[in-house]
């Protein structure tokens, strides 16, 4: 009888407990809390035996009691599993606030739950607007901007207050991400209404295929489409990434949808991790040799063979035959698929497309920009912080196996814009150790490229360069 006192007290002090960490959930038959441990889940009420799954610690957990020690879980796969609950611990409690948007400096992790151990369930990308809805001891409860809500230390955070150029960054960045969503999501960008657009722009086989390069919605194809007649669409919705050393079109595409891995090699450089694999897409030189194969005109000599030093016969302009220091000039002398080379430590080749002007933008449409309308556009596969940034949540979010396990390289295919003062630019932002200086153009990033560090260049005519 003295036994089965105890057991009673025992089994009503546990429901008791129950009911001050849960409150209404146990009226429902649920437990909601978390371990600080990692716990198995298991597929019979036996401590033993194989688990069918494993819980991470501080990973809130809601259990349906079967009696004072075992519980049942649904897993993701919908089939239900047992877990010794014993010992769990209450979600701790939030305090609400008036919701406020807020960032971090840097790119940063979302968690589970309010300790810096718990599940990783998002990263954030740095200057990107999260909603801070509650704080909980250090750290303060998010929503992210693709409705993920979770949990950030709060001195990770700034308000979204202070100098406007950070506020803009943070508007820019934000609404990128939106855009990357969307794309994830299938959603692609409608044409644009020729007779609403104006600009000089003519077709060129080379853009064409190299604007295939390009991310779906991008404005300069959107435009280029609506200008020309043409229909180019993206290789691939998210477009190309930076792969040192890529070359093969048809390695990069075998996989379509699903972008193509491989891991790196021998004499790759420092961006890499040897033994990794990486998102494959084409390097500099593989989208120029790309662009003008599958133009019809493919290039009969390496441009890595062609010496910035020699062939200045050959050069529109180069170190012995300078260009103009007006760079609008120097757009002015230029055709479409015109190649720049240079070197600068690396060597880096790009293709000339036309200007802002070309494409139909005016000194009211971008106003940052207004003193560079008649400047050399440039497409280019190389660094830049929207493809990172796009890459990395791509990866994230893939159901592929290879892509998932993949790491982005910093760049892929975009434009650039040569000739900009440094005091001109109105956002940077920092990938590792290397800054992008970045304008708007209807919510797509353009770097701008400087020559500062040039030491060798060539501007040249591949067709006449090389004879075709």
């Amino acid at each position: 009888m003295k036994q089965a006192c105890k057991t009673f007290l025992k089994a009503w002090a546990m429901v008791l407990l129950l009911l001050l960490w849960t409150g209404s959930s146990v009226a429902e038959g649920e437990i909601t809390g978390y371990f600080e441990k990692a716990k198995y889940l298991r597929p019979e009420m036996k401590a033993s035996g194989k688990a069918s799954a494993t819980l991470p610690a501080y990973m809130a957990v809601t259990v349906r009691p079967v009696n004072d020690k075992w519980g049942k879980v649904t897993l993701d796969s919908g089939e239900t599993a047992f877990l010794y609950y014993a010992g769990i611990l209450p979600v701790p409690e939030d305090s609400p606030t008036e919701p406020f948007p807020a960032f971090c400096g840097d790119s940063y992790y979302v968690r589970s739950l309010p300790f810096s151990k718990s599940p990783k369930v998002e990263q954030v990308e740095s200057f990107e607007e999260v909603t801070v809805l509650a704080s909980s001891g250090k750290f303060s409860r998010v929503r992210t901007v693709n409705g993920t809500e979770g949990y950030i230390l709060t001195e990770r955070l700034r308000r979204e207050s202070g100098a406007p150029e950070v506020l803009e960054k943070v508007r820019f960045l934000t609404e990128e991400c939106r855009s990357t969503l969307r794309l994830l999501e299938g959603s692609i960008p409608p044409a644009l209404p020729a007779d609403r657009i104006t600009g000089t722009i003519r077709r060129h086989a080379v853009l064409d295929s190299a604007f295939a390069m390009l991310e779906a919605g991008n404005p300069f194809v959107l435009r280029y489409n609506a200008l020309t007649g043409a229909r180019i669409s993206p290789v691939f919705a998210l477009g190309v990434p930076y792969f040192w050393g890529g070359r093969d079109f048809g390695q990069m595409t075998e996989r379509l949808p699903d972008y193509t891995t491989r891991s790196v090699w021998d004499g790759s450089n420092a961006y890499y991790q040897k033994g990794t694999s990486y998102l494959y897409g084409l390097d500099c030189t593989g989208l120029v040799e790309v662009a003008y194969a599958q133009a019809g005109m493919p290039l009969k000599t390496e441009l890595s063979e062609l010496s910035l030093k020699k062939h200045c016969e050959a050069h529109l302009w180069c170190n012995d035959k300078p260009m103009p220091e007006d760079w609008k000039e120097v757009a002015l002398g230029l055709e479409i698929g015109d190649v720049l080379r240079v070197r600068y430590g690396g060597a880096h080749v790009m293709i000339y497309m036309g200007t802002l002007r070309d494409y139909g933008y005016t000194e009211s449409d971008l106003p940052a920009l207004a003193r560079y309308l008649d400047h050399p556009l440039m497409i280019q596969s190389g660094g830049n912080p929207f493809c990172y940034r796009r890459f990395r949540r791509l990866i994230r979010a893939s159901s592929d196996e290879r892509t998932a396990h993949a790491e982005p390289a910093h760049g892929g295919v975009s434009v650039c814009i040569m000739g900009v003062d440094p005091r001109d630019i109105p956002m940077t932002i920092t990938i590792d150790e290397d800054t992008y200086g970045m304008f708007d153009v209807e919510g797509s990033c353009v770097t701008a490229f400087s020559m500062e560090y040039v030491t060798h260049y060539a501007f040249f005519r591949p067709g006449e360069t090389f004879g075709e």
